[in-house]
């Protein structure tokens, strides 16, 4: 059917136009028996996977006890979190992370546990309050790089998944943890936490949906 042919049948304006996100489409609707249904070009792009990973600017640990990245956005599925030479000014649980919504970063309901190889002994802690990267067995002059990766394990209940895996500037020290914690709403929000102080470093994350 040429261009003629199909103005004069369909439509009452043939002239060129660009299109937008907002205009419409026919098409056939293969869940209703294929009936003609109409859908906007946008509604075609939100099909198109994520083009990948987002980096959010890093933030210095230098001080202060919280260092907390918001706005993430609805439909994150997946979130990397990356130390850089982070530090804090004391002795025992050093480095941990918490999750939140739009009620705010919550403080109970983690379950899991992080190990320490400190070279000729081990430490453990486990997980209530946060999600702890590096529990007892720290110290002041110890720095961590490394990475936490939270990832959505179940759409319906919001509950997501934590591992961690830390090296430190002391040799034959490194660090794991690994948890689960279970949210009221969609996560907006993910926390670096000590109960000490943090004195050097950065942090930065990245999400996906």
């Amino acid at each position: 059917i040429d261009e003629t042919l199909m103005k004069d049948a369909f439509v009452g304006d043939f002239t060129d136009a660009t299109v937008t996100a907002s205009d419409y489409f026919l098409h056939g609707d293969a869940t209703d028996s294929g009936n003609t249904k109409k859908d906007t070009i946008q509604g075609v792009l939100d099909l198109v996977p994520s083009s990948g990973w987002t980096l959010v600017a890093e933030q210095a640990t230098t001080s202060g006890s919280t260092i907390t990245f918001g706005s993430i956005p609805a439909g994150t599925k997946a979130i990397a979190i990356m130390l850089d030479q982070v530090s804090t000014n004391s002795t025992g649980l050093a480095i941990a992370v918490r999750i939140g919504d739009e009620d705010g970063v919550e403080t109970s309901g983690y379950v899991g546990g992080s190990g320490q190889m400190l070279g000729s002994a081990n430490a453990a802690v486990s997980a209530t309050i946060n999600w702890n990267l590096v529990g007892d067995g720290s110290v002041a002059a110890n720095n961590y790089s490394g990475i936490c990766m939270l990832r959505l394990q179940q759409t319906s209940t919001y509950t997501w998944t934590q591992s961690g895996s830390l090296s430190c500037n002391t040799g034959g020290h490194a660090a794991v943890s690994a948890g689960a914690k279970t949210l009221d709403k969609e996560l907006t929000q993910v926390q670096l936490y000590s109960p000490n102080t943090f004195d050097s470093g950065a942090v930065s994350i990245q999400y996906i949906s």
